[in-house]
This record gives C-alpha cells, sequence and structure tokens, in this order.
C-alpha cells in the first residue's frame, strides 16, 4: 500500500484510524509506503527547518493536521498493527520522507 501525503491531513486520532483500516485490508507481510514530511526532533533556524514550521502550521490551520517527528510516526503505526522498517530522506525540493513499515 502506498499513502502519500494523507496522513499530515489529519489529527492523530483520524490518522491512526486512517493507518489501522490499511492494517485490517492488508494481507500478512504486507508492506506500507508514507510519503509525508518528517519534523526535526528539534528546530534549527535552517531554512529547511523553517519551511517545515510553516507547512506544520498551515496543515493545523487548513485542515486540523499537523507535521510529524520519526517517533510520532512511530508510534501511531505501531497502535495501527504496523512495525517500522525504515525511512529514506528524499532531496530537495520534495523534503519528504518515505516510510516503510510491515505489518505485524
Amino acid at each position: 500500500m502506498i499513502l502519500k501525503s494523507v496522513i499530515h491531513n489529519w489529527d492523530d486520532e483520524r490518522a491512526t484510524a486512517i493507518l489501522s483500516r490499511c492494517r485490517t485490508a492488508a494481507v500478512k507481510n504486507a508492506r506500507l509506503l508514507l510519503m509525508e514530511r518528517m519534523m526535526p526532533d528539534r528546530m534549527s533556524a535552517s531554512a529547511t527547518n523553517q519551511r517545515a514550521a510553516t507547512l506544520d502550521m498551515r496543515m493545523l490551520a487548513v485542515a486540523g493536521g499537523r507535521e510529524r517527528t520519526e517517533n510520532e510516526y512511530r508510534t501511531m503505526l505501531a497502535d495501527a498493527g504496523f512495525t517500522w522498517e525504515r525511512s529514506i530522506v528524499l532531496p530537495a525540493p520534495l523534503d519528504q520522507c518515505m516510510i516503510e513499515a510491515v505489518v505485524n
């Protein structure tokens, strides 16, 4: 399964519900690929971090969602029945990560 720029549109409860539905529909050993922005654990004054903070505020104001850190994605995926496999940072201008998880 592949979800691109979906989870950041929703609050934690609804995002976890979406991932749980994916888990329910998945077969054994299925893989889930999420393409989302990932917030840093600590913000800096870098242009990338400033862009991430701006997008995070926009998601909150417009859609009620938010950008998340790696630990937040790990927790959400575990709560939905997935095991974190890895993440790959994609180069600019995307400034996104490909997150790979597998069905528990």
